[in-house]
């Protein structure tokens, strides 16, 4: 689980994310990406796991819980600063393991780091 810190769950910032932000296609998920205004200090990360992805319950909170171990392993080693990310989880995630995740989700953050 994300520290509170990084967690983005304020209604107003997902829906500024949807409307400004970037959108960035990756195997699993897509990322979408804007730059904080001036009122968040540090970047924000949600993972949105739909009912199109799997109906069951236990499965979407699976897919949740492996992109968050994954995350809070990268965040620490790469300096992507007051950012607001929200990663929406395709139905081919049921297709990658662990590693692939891992690798997917580094390549969409030197994207970002790059540009």
């Amino acid at each position: 689980m994300l520290a509170r810190v990084w967690r983005l769950n304020s209604p107003s910032h997902f829906s500024f994310v949807y409307r400004r932000g970037h959108k960035l296609n990756s195997p699993g998920v897509f990322v979408w990406v804007v730059k904080t205004p001036m009122s968040v200090q540090h970047t924000k990360i949600a993972v949105v796991v739909s009912k199109q992805v799997n109906k069951k319950a236990v499965v979407r909170n699976l897919y949740k819980r492996q992109i968050l171990a994954v995350i809070s392993q990268i965040l620490p080693t790469i300096p992507i600063k007051n950012y607001l990310f929200v990663l929406s989880v395709k139905p081919d995630i049921s297709k990658l393991t662990t590693k692939e995740l891992k690798i997917s989700l580094l390549t969409v953050f030197s994207k970002i780091l790059n540009n």
